[in-house]
């Protein structure tokens, strides 16, 4: 009996390491290849530099393989203006400022990159050159108009200011602020406009027409002068000047370019669309009968003055 007790107890004993031999190595042969499925991921959290592959040494212009964001609205306006300024044409200058890249390009686009982390920062267009902006009779800024949409508040545009630099040669942003939401005032800072540069410096507009302008500029000024024109009349026969000069646009320009226009700006005023009418009484109307008359009467009376006669 104890041998055949003995008999039992050497099977379950192969057995058992039978089954250590063939059933756990499957087992884990099983774990292994299960275990090949998944790769482990290193996690590289740093910021987004694969931005600066999409700009080019050649004149720091935009060179992305989707240009989508970059397909400006109109072609910027031809250069125009003091011509020491023609330097500044087809440079580009770079600004980093709040997490945002921007490339300021005189005469030519404004275009702005998110530095941020985030899926499909922003990258577009801020503005492309479209006129002077001109005050007082003098060169003021540079319009960047209609830049990418924002919104309610439409398209994006900004102003370029030139300030004198002139402790270095070299030109660069000095600094870049937004008054209201997507418009900007940009401050470039350069040797161009420094007056100790030159030994004759104005930013004045009358400074750069032809003879034929300055003769009908001086023309106006003297009827202004006499009360002959109104001021009215005086700045919109100035502007005809600045616009036949190419420092503004046309009429007929900007209705084909679809300008939306800005009051602050030499684009125009507001949409007679957007105008209130406003009816008049008959005693408000009599009142401006009688204001109308008592002019003529004063432009008569200074025609005479001047040897005008009715029939001239």
């Amino acid at each position: 009996m104890y041998k055949k007790f003995y008999c039992k107890f050497l099977k379950m004993k192969y057995l058992f390491f039978f089954l250590i031999l063939t059933i756990f190595p499957m087992f884990s042969l099983h774990n292994e290849k299960k275990s090949e499925r998944f790769v482990p991921v290193k996690i590289i959290e740093e910021p987004i530099q694969y931005l600066n592959s999409l700009y080019t040494a050649n004149n720091n212009l935009v060179n992305s393989d989707d240009d989508s964001n970059f397909k400006a609205k109109f072609k910027p306006a031809k250069f125009s203006g003091p011509h020491f300024l023609a330097q500044l044409n087809g440079q580009c200058f770079e600004h980093l400022k709040n997490n945002y890249k921007w490339f300021v390009c005189p005469f030519q686009n404004i275009t702005q990159f998110e530095q941020n982390l985030r899926w499909e920062p922003y990258k577009g267009i801020i503005g492309v050159w479209y006129e002077w902006e001109i005050k007082d009779a003098k060169f003021s800024s540079l319009l960047m108009l209609n830049g990418d949409d924002c919104g309610e508040n439409g398209p994006r545009e900004a102003k370029i200011f030139l300030i004198c630099n002139q402790n270095d040669t070299k030109t660069q942003v000095d600094d870049i602020t937004e008054p209201k939401v997507c418009k900007y005032e940009i401050t470039l800072k350069t040797h161009l406009v420094c007056e100790n540069n030159y030994d004759l410096f104005t930013m004045n507009v009358y400074a750069y027409l032809n003879e034929t302008q300055k003769s009908i500029w001086n023309n106006l000024y003297t009827q202004f002068q006499n009360e002959l024109i109104t001021e009215k009349l005086y700045n919109m026969s100035l502007n005809r000047i600045y616009e036949e000069s190419g420092f503004l646009r046309t009429s007929e320009e900007k209705i084909n370019l679809k300008i939306k226009q800005n009051n602050e700006t030499n684009v125009g005023q507001e949409s007679k669309s957007n105008k209130k009418v406003k009816f008049l009484t008959y005693n408000e109307l009599q009142t401006k009968l009688e204001e109308c008359e008592k002019e003529n009467r004063r432009l008569k009376k200074k025609l005479s003055s001047n040897n005008f006669t009715q029939n001239s």
